[in-house]
């Protein structure tokens, strides 16, 4: 495992957010773009498709679309295809994940796309405070597209992680994800954040992969949705990091 550069993991604990850019090859962001409008482009495969969302009602036969407002939403990547296994534990990323969550577990690898007018989250917290037991789970957005505020960005209150204030919209303290595709945002998911509004249809295709303390619940069931020829592909230490 490398270590992360020491300031990239200070601002990390101290912001609850950094982004590091360079990540992704540009031939991996073509590879990741072109599978992942391959995948949404699906129909849907029960056996694969762990629940999420409001994809939970969706049929068998039926595209992988789907949240209600448009936004373009698939679940369980590791077994779409070995391209996304790659991204569990790509060294920097994980490393400033363990900087935060010693032995962590993946909790799900899913990807969100907004489409023009769609993707609005409030502002919250997938966990309340960090308390007495530290950080408990961090997302990693893999960015395939250039993100900004005006095609859907993730927005964040810095430094909010240890607190329970809210924010308001309009907070000046509110910051954009702006970062190339190629970069990763490595976000202590106890900071305040939210989606945005994709305001001029341009694509922002994220990979988000979602990491945990090991022990606790994860949000998708690896045991049974990961087919035992993808697990055993997989090898020891990735499947380690699923909690299998």
């Amino acid at each position: 495992m490398s270590t992360p550069a020491p300031e990239a993991a200070e601002q990390l604990g101290r912001d609850g957010v950094v982004i590091v850019t360079g990540v992704l090859e540009p031939a991996a962001i073509e590879r990741g773009r072109a599978l992942l409008d391959e995948i949404y482009a699906r129909p849907r495969d029960l056996a694969l498709d762990a629940p999420g969302y409001s994809v939970d009602s969706g049929a068998a036969g039926e595209p992988i679309l789907a949240l209600p407002d448009g936004t373009r939403f698939v679940t369980n990547l590791v077994s779409k295809d070995a391209f996304f296994a790659d991204l569990i534990d790509d060294p920097t990323v994980l490393g400033l994940v363990r900087s935060l969550i010693p032995d962590p577990v993946l909790s799900s690898l899913n990807s969100l796309e907004p489409v023009l007018g769609s993707g609005h989250q409030t502002l919250h917290r997938d966990e309340g405070p960090v308390g007495p037991e530290g950080v408990v789970t961090i997302n990693t957005l893999w960015l395939f597209d250039d993100v900004d505020a005006d095609n859907g960005a993730t927005r964040y209150v810095p430094g909010t992680q240890a607190t329970d204030e809210l924010a308001e919209p309009d907070d000046p303290r509110v910051q954009y994800v702006t970062a190339p595709a190629g970069s990763v945002v490595v976000m202590n998911a106890h900071t305040l954040h939210g989606a945005s509004v994709n305001l001029d249809g341009r694509r922002r295709r994220i990979v988000h992969v979602y990491f945990t303390r090991r022990g606790r619940r994860t949000q998708t069931d690896w045991a049974t949705y990961v087919p035992s020829s993808v697990r055993d592909a997989l090898g020891p230490d990735r499947r380690a990091l699923l909690g299998m």
